[in-house]
């Protein structure tokens, strides 16, 4: 996943969209930042995810957290 240039994003949004993403396709999800597997020093992992990665586009307006 890439965040926009002016986003200001946390790891703390990253799990919210984790949630609300396995709420909308009901299997578990997991949400990497693109540079996280660009700087991978698994290269096998690293070009086989960047290979067969599927670019999708979601708007997400985080809700609060509530806990």
């Amino acid at each position: 996943m890439t965040f926009a240039e002016d986003a200001k994003s946390a790891l703390l949004d990253l799990v919210r969209m984790e949630l609300e993403l396995e709420n909308i396709v009901g299997r578990s999800v997991d949400l990497i930042e693109k540079r996280g597997i660009e700087c991978s020093q698994n290269w096998i992992r690293r070009d086989e995810i960047l290979k067969t990665a599927v670019p999708v586009n979601l708007f997400f307006q985080l809700s609060p957290l509530t806990i």
